[in-house]
């Protein structure tokens, strides 16, 4: 498996977004799972595991996957992350309701007036390396 993960180590997919080793340094690639791929752990020779992949997708520890590891994977990587859910249905309330909600903790990349989420784009299969910033203003 090393001389496998070794040849995909420097962004060279055979898919959009598959086989591309994870950075401790910059927010992580976007789930992904299809035909057996994920992202590969940043220092070891393994793929992520889906508990690992569900952490980024900022599910609770305490969430329960139900069915095989591959179902797993597709339950992960088709959701939309439960934190990113959260902060639009409390903008959504902001806005018809004009209740203020802020019930999330966005330490990492908060600002005073807006929530910054950062995050890579694949066009191609290009290492573009666009960053995309969505701000979300409570």
């Amino acid at each position: 498996m090393k001389v496998f993960i070794d040849k995909y180590q420097e962004n060279k997919v055979a898919y959009c977004g598959g086989y591309r080793r994870a950075k401790k340094d910059i927010p992580s690639y976007t789930a992904y799972w299809t035909r057996g791929m994920t992202s590969i752990h940043p220092e070891e020779h393994r793929f992520l595991s889906p508990r690992e992949c569900a952490r980024i997708q900022s599910f609770p520890d305490r969430f329960i996957f139900k069915g095989k590891t591959i179902e797993n994977y597709t339950q992960i990587c088709n959701a939309v992350p439960p934190l990113l859910a959260k902060a639009f249905g409390c903008y959504i309330i902001k806005v018809l309701t004009g209740e203020e909600i802020n019930p999330i903790p966005w330490d990492i990349w908060s600002s005073k007036n807006s929530q910054v989420f950062r995050g890579k784009v694949d066009s191609k299969c290009e290492d573009n390396n666009f960053l995309i910033q969505l701000e979300l203003r409570f």
